[in-house]
């Protein structure tokens, strides 16, 4: 009976790691509370970058910019991936130096190559 549940549990596991989609790994919707005290510079759609290491943290590189995402879903936590992100990019006070800008990202893709 002890073996019969072992391979019932083994193969509902199986089962239902098999029915996820890729696509639905590599395309997150996100709902973020972070930079919620700094003013919104302006809102980005669909743009696409690379996820680059920096110290301890990660960056989204643009051709244009820098960017500095308060909480980078851990699937994404790879150097030189290539990324299509939306967010909103958050105000730097004068005193402040940054590697990039603050974004709150609402999006983000993997683009496979």
């Amino acid at each position: 009976m002890t073996k019969h549940l072992l391979y019932l549990t083994i193969i509902m596991t199986i089962a239902g790691c098999a029915k996820q989609p890729k696509a639905q790994k590599n395309n997150i919707d996100l709902i973020q509370d972070c930079y919620k005290e700094r003013k919104l510079e302006r809102t980005l759609t669909d743009v696409s970058a690379k996820l680059e290491i920096f110290g301890d943290d990660f960056l989204i590189a643009t051709e244009d910019a820098r960017y500095v995402p308060c909480e980078l879903p851990i699937s994404f936590r790879k150097n030189g991936i290539n990324i299509l992100f939306s967010g909103e990019v958050k105000e730097v006070y004068p005193q402040e130096r940054w590697a990039g800008l603050p974004i709150q990202l609402t999006k983000i893709r993997l683009i496979e190559k």
